[in-house]
């Protein structure tokens, strides 16, 4: 299913072209001095071109000799697949891409990476590693990289537990806007064609529901959608902080061979209860519950014959009920007055 536009096909092409290193890692220059920075930025990548479309990540590593790229111009698409749902996931400049790793998760699959109109992006190789060599700070600076797409990741699965589809909505637009978007006197402008497809993959919902939320927030004011990209007018509501969640799970550390034991704080530690035990007692108790509200509901049919009988009584003339009709607490005998 296309959720951003016609996709021609792609292919990634060298150019004959490098960037110096300095310009692809955001935030490189403020780990070094100026001496430092000098040799730093003598260092240049390959820098290659990719058109819309598919984009072949193993090739592109092989044909540039490189152990991962990094997006200096444009947009490219990762998709996801889990059981019957599908999920995005949106990079942009700054961003990493590497070969998966082979202990992923199997419930997991990769539909594969798309770029989104032309791609430029530059090829980490081997001059990278034999320069961090003698500047690892360069390392840092790379796993700085895979923290900021992590935390976006993590933001992204946080917006999806929300449960009004506007409030997710909004929340991801300033979520992109905080690495892509630029303030204007208008507002924050957000550069980026999303159709509602994407949008719904994005945070979990239907394409349909997607319309209608954005539908809302335009007639409120919260955002404008625009030809090429998006204007941002209302920020979500702030957060409450971070809520209390109480008694965490403990963590059996791997390889215990007696996991519960006392620790040598001589903290005790309580005992896990056995989870065919726990539905044991849990049937128990609802067995007696049940026995209970039967008996309830016997002695109130019992109340209301004796009622009915005392009505039926006054009518036909009968002086009074014999107590024992009721042998529960109402052994009230109702008389009728003398005319």
């Amino acid at each position: 299913m296309d959720v951003i536009g016609d996709w021609t096909g792609a292919m990634w092409s060298p150019r004959g072209r490098t960037v110096p290193l300095i310009e692809v890692i955001p935030g490189l220059d403020r780990w070094f001095g100026d001496t430092d920075r000098s040799a730093i930025s003598r260092l240049r990548l390959p820098f290659l071109t990719a058109f819309d479309g598919t984009f072949d990540l193993e090739q592109a590593l092989l044909g540039s000799g490189a152990f991962a790229i990094v997006i200096v111009d444009g947009m490219m698409l990762r998709t996801f697949g889990l059981a019957e749902h599908c999920g995005l996931q949106l990079l942009g400049p700054g961003d990493l891409i590497s070969r998966p790793g082979e202990d992923g998760s199997e419930l997991l699959t990769c539909g594969g990476l798309q770029a989104r109109g032309v791609v430029r992006f530059a090829a980490l190789d081997d001059h990278i590693l034999a320069l961090a060599q003698r500047y690892p700070r360069i390392i840092e600076s790379l796993q700085a990289c895979g923290d900021r797409q992590q935390q976006r990741l993590l933001a992204q699965l946080l917006i999806c537990q929300m449960p009004r589809v506007e409030d997710r909505v909004l929340a991801l637009m300033w979520l992109l806007a905080e690495t892509w978007a630029r303030v204007t006197s208008s507002g924050t402008v957000l550069p980026m064609r999303l159709t509602h497809d994407a949008i719904g993959l994005l945070v979990g919902a239907r394409r349909s529901t997607i319309t209608l939320a954005l539908g809302a927030l335009e007639e409120r004011g919260a955002l404008l959608r625009r030809s090429d990209d998006w204007l941002l007018l209302e920020q979500p509501r702030p957060s409450a902080g971070t809520r209390s969640m109480g008694a965490l799970p403990r963590l059996v550390p791997r390889g215990s061979s007696s996991p519960w034991a006392q620790p040598a704080g001589g903290t005790p530690v309580e005992t896990p209860v056995d989870p065919v035990a726990r539905l044991r007692v849990r049937r128990a108790a609802t067995i007696e519950e049940s026995r209970a509200r039967i008996a309830r509901a016997r002695a109130t049919s019992r109340r209301s014959q004796f009622l009915t009988q005392g009505a039926f009584a006054r009518r036909s003339g009968g002086d009074r009920f014999h107590h024992e009709d009721d042998p529960g607490d109402l052994a009230v005998a109702l008389s009728r007055p003398d005319r």
